[in-house]
């Protein structure tokens, strides 16, 4: 991936260390609750719960690809926990 974001002026990706990305952090409930949110309004007010799968995956790529500009490491656990959120809050909408 690194040569793609070299071909556009983009810093290589620099990866969070595993030893210190820890599962249940307050950095992943943000994550969490943040892509449930997103979830939850596409499917419950715009009617549109792929919509919002596409935008909380792309939202949360970037913003991981932010974290590794500014030295904060890319976290594959950030993205899960992006995709978990996005899926619980798709879920709340469609049953409530």
């Amino acid at each position: 991936m690194n040569w793609l974001l070299d071909l556009f002026g983009y810093p290589s990706v620099k990866y969070t260390d595993p030893a210190t990305d820890k599962w249940l952090a307050d950095d992943k409930v943000a994550h969490f609750l943040g892509h449930a949110f997103i979830g939850y309004a596409y499917t419950k007010w715009l009617h549109c719960p792929i919509g919002g799968g596409i935008f909380s995956a792309c939202f949360g790529v970037q913003h991981e690809l932010y974290d590794s500009a500014i030295d904060n490491g890319f976290s594959w656990k950030d993205i899960v926990a992006n995709t978990l959120g996005w899926v619980f809050g798709t879920v709340l909408g469609l049953v409530i």
